[in-house]
């Protein structure tokens, strides 16, 4: 028998929404007082400690939320089917008309806004799915991503007058925000600049940063050096520029980058000189970095949602395509029976399943209110979304062959589209930060650095016991499935495992640590697999505990990507960290 723990309230947040990123809780660090492995799911599996409750796949606890939500999406995805027409969208170089109707009509940009402020104030489990629909062309989801980013940077940031003014106008449709695409932090000279005054008013001065704007942009979110010649201070600051509001004087250009993909979408570099209002200021006045880094966590969210939509329809295509095409190696077969095919469509099936469950589980735990920290889990989502859009491109030129590269069919499209994305949303540093975040957390709370030889000698032993024989400690099996007892065992055993692996890391390197990417790349794809096997465990334990029907289904899924990540890769990127440090293997 299953033993449950008692669900916990679930919050509907009230119509104000938190973002899924650091600043939903104002820091990057989970404060010492409070058990590490109780705010953040990631830093506690780094260091061998688990908070049951974390075994709990978050839910809908009213099934009438859930209907209205499938409802919702139902006809959303009805009208964007019809109004959605093959080639129109590229030949236009913008939405049509059918398809901005269809996202007003559903009222889609009201759905990030608060009730507050005249919006429908849904949670994140129900953007998810909006989100997943958007995604049936890639220029939609780009226009429509570029008003969520903007509402929550309004939420996070604003002051009572700038989202009293701008949020009910992007609820009603008549806001058309523009965000930075440039990862600004490392790339300072992308900066404009905005000299302060002694009055109320700021001089701006941007050239050629590339954004991603809404047709006939009205709200520039625009990052400059901040000059006071007052306090002699230079920060950097996000400004919110009204183009109803820049002076006679003022000039404003968009030139529109050709791009691969996404051709509908206005990708732009924009120049900007101006006297801006003191008010525009988004936050306070030097808050700029971490706006910069809100801006890009923001849009993560969204887009693995969109990519597993995606990803679903894809699917579906290619299953059709595939069990019609008849196999070059075998006479009387079709493609869908050679093995090479199904390993691809296996691959991308499972990849999909383990972002679909991680990304459902952690918006679910955000939208029952709980205080955590979700940088590392927002960052290790971002990197299953890259991993499943790769798999999403090699599935359709593996499986629709000559059609994938047709430009008759929506495929090649796709991978346009797919391209652009992903060179829109670069991994960047994400690796070193996540890593870094973690080992930060870790040498904080755990480390204690061994200077007795006699100790050091000993530790080894210790160390080298504890990787070859690792120790139950936690018993998550006793809340799962009992077919998942050897997947959460074998979770237990990795979480073990890292924690010694992060021991010998830290005690041999130490800050040099921070160089070594080999090492910091390993240990954030063990904390991944980690991650989706605590989400697919609780959610196939919930399935069969309220009787779904694919109860069985994902109860196999869990234990195959428990044998493939666990067993296969989390302990070969054990095995290989270890060598790069001159330790024998585990086995």
């Amino acid at each position: 028998m299953i033993s449950r723990i008692q669900p916990r309230n679930f919050l509907r947040s009230n119509g104000i929404q938190k973002s899924f990123s650091t600043s939903s809780v104002r820091s990057s660090e989970p404060k010492l007082s409070v058990a590490v492995e109780k705010v953040s799911l990631s830093r506690g599996l780094s260091m061998n400690k688990f908070e049951k409750d974390f075994l709990i796949y978050p839910e809908y606890n009213d099934t009438d939320d859930l209907k209205n939500i499938e409802g919702f999406t139902d006809v959303l995805r009805q009208t964007l089917e019809v109004a959605t027409k093959a080639g129109d969208v590229e030949k236009a170089g913008c939405l049509t008309d059918d398809i901005k109707y269809a996202l007003e009509k559903n009222q889609i940009c009201s759905t990030f806004v608060p009730s507050d402020y005249e919006g429908l104030g849904m949670c994140r489990k129900d953007l998810a799915h909006i989100f997943q629909e958007l995604s049936i062309d890639w220029n939609i989801f780009a226009n429509v991503s570029t008003v969520y980013i903007a509402s929550q940077l309004l939420i996070l940031y604003g002051n009572e007058e700038q989202k009293t003014k701008y949020l009910p106008l992007i609820a009603n449709g008549k806001c058309r925000p523009a965000i930075t695409l440039a990862n600004l932090k490392g790339n300072q000279e992308m900066l404009g600049e905005c000299v302060s005054s002694t009055g109320s008013s700021m001089l701006l001065s941007v050239k050629d940063v590339p954004m991603l704007a809404s047709e006939n942009a009205n709200l520039l979110f625009v990052f400059a050096k901040n000059k006071n010649h007052l306090t002699k201070s230079n920060g950097i600051s996000c400004i919110l520029v009204d183009t109803n509001n820049i002076s006679s004087t003022g000039k404003l250009s968009f030139k529109r980058e050709d791009s691969t993909g996404l051709k509908g979408t206005n990708v732009a570099m924009v120049s900007l000189e101006s006297t801006i209002d003191s008010s525009l200021v988004l936050g306070d006045g030097d808050q700029g970095l971490e706006i910069i880094k809100e801006l890009t966590c923001s849009g993560r969210f969204p887009l693995a949602a969109a990519t597993i939509g995606h990803a679903r329809r894809l699917l579906t295509k290619l299953s059709v395509i595939a069990n019609r095409t008849p196999s070059s190696r075998d006479d009387n077969s079709f493609v869908a029976s050679d093995s090479g095919a199904q390993y691809v469509a296996t691959t991308l099936a499972l990849n999909l399943y383990s972002l679909e469950s991680s990304l459902f589980y952690l918006v679910g735990l955000l939208d029952e209110g709980i205080p955590m920290v979700a940088d590392v889990e927002n960052a290790l989502i971002f990197k299953l979304t890259r991993d499943v859009l790769r798999n999403c491109v090699l599935a359709t030129i593996e499986l629709g062959g000559i059609r994938a590269s047709s430009t008759k069919e929506q495929f090649e499209k796709d991978i346009r589209d797919i391209s652009t994305i992903l060179s829109l949303n670069g991994e960047g540093d994400i690796v070193e930060s996540t890593a870094i975040a973690t080992l930060s957390t870790w040498t904080t709370t755990s480390h204690k650095r061994i200077t007795s030889t006699l100790r050091r000698l000993l530790s080894n032993e210790k160390t080298n016991a504890d990787l070859k024989n690792p120790k139950l400690s936690h018993y998550i099996a006793e809340h799962a499935h009992p077919s998942l007892q050897l997947a959460c065992q074998e979770l237990e055993f990795s979480m073990s495992r890292l924690n010694t692996v992060i021991s010998k890391m830290v005690s041999e390197q130490g800050k040099n640590l921070e160089q070594d990417y080999g090492s910091l790349e390993g240990m954030v794809n063990v904390l991944k697999n980690q991650m989706v096997m605590v989400a697919v465990i609780s959610r196939a334990s919930r399935s069969y505990a309220i009787g779904l029907r694919n109860a069985d289904i994902e109860l196999a899924w869990a234990t195959t990507i428990y044998y493939r990540d666990l067993i296969g890769l989390n302990l070969r990127q054990c095995q290989i960290i270890l060598v790069l440090f001159g330790s024998t293997l585990l086995y």
